[in-house]
């Protein structure tokens, strides 16, 4: 999901155990700093993004692609677990943009393009 917090930063919530399903392994029981670094690094890296998605078929039976694509990667993005850090209970974490990028853009644009999102404390991937 598109988003945009109070402080106008925009970025992207989506499940933490998506990282697990990326590295093609199951969610961990507990969590370790190390392996969670790795996974966010593998995670990011290549992530291709689709947004901006036409209005839905006529026939509801299928749903549109997305018109445009950003490929994130460690350098232009991070990820922040603004709750549930140091646990795999708390199913949420944030992508945010570190570099200017045509999806910011489109985020920007209007609110239509975004969630608002509130800002819980941040534990950010570069801390570890």
């Amino acid at each position: 999901m598109l988003v945009i917090d109070a402080n106008q930063l925009q970025g992207i919530v989506t499940a933490k155990h998506n990282l697990c399903v990326r590295a093609g392994i199951d969610t961990p029981t507990a969590w370790n700093e190390d392996q969670v670094a790795n996974l966010i690094t593998g995670f990011l890296d290549g992530l291709k993004v689709g947004y901006d998605y036409p209005a839905a078929a006529l026939d509801n039976t299928r749903q549109p692609l997305p018109t445009k694509e950003q490929r994130l990667d460690s350098e232009s993005s991070d990820i922040e677990f603004r709750n549930g850090h140091g646990r795999w209970d708390y199913d949420l974490m944030f992508i945010s943009f570190k570099a200017k990028l045509p999806i910011r853009d489109y985020i920007a644009a209007s609110p239509s393009h975004r969630v608002a999102y509130r800002r819980p404390p941040v534990f950010s991937s570069r801390a570890l």
